[in-house]
């Protein structure tokens, strides 16, 4: 009995953690507290070590005067993007950069096998 209960109490920790790291992975608290750049700087390193793989990220420097909302959309979709690289692609390296053209926001990311990019009216 003891030895199950052992066992449960580890299967319950180990839960736990894992239900916070899902959680600050939806919304970390550096997004709010440094912004979204150091978000997707600490996403992207958490993920290259885990999965070996090399990522560059480059980005405007008024991309931390987006709203709130506009800058949750950019790191939720980077970090889909990143994960299904990390997934799927089988790449080794992954560039991704955000971007203002004109009155538009770009987020792009490529990998040697291909690119995706999607583009948003911007609004100040």
């Amino acid at each position: 009995m003891k030895k199950k209960l052992a066992g449960t109490r580890l299967l319950v920790g180990k839960s736990v953690i894992e239900v916070h790291r899902f959680a600050r992975e939806l919304r970390p608290a550096v997004l709010d507290d440094l912004g979204l750049i150091p978000a997707l700087h600490a996403y992207s390193k958490s993920l290259a070590e885990r999965k070996k793989i090399k990522i560059d990220l480059t980005a405007f420097a008024g991309v931390e005067a987006l709203g709130d909302d506009e800058r949750t959309v950019l790191f939720r979709v980077a970090q889909e993007a990143l994960t299904n690289v990390a997934r799927h692609a089988r790449a080794t390296q992954v560039t991704m950069s955000i971007s203002k053209i004109s009155d538009t926001i770009e987020w792009r990311l490529a990998t040697m096998e291909g690119h995706f990019s999607s583009r948003k009216p911007f609004r100040p």
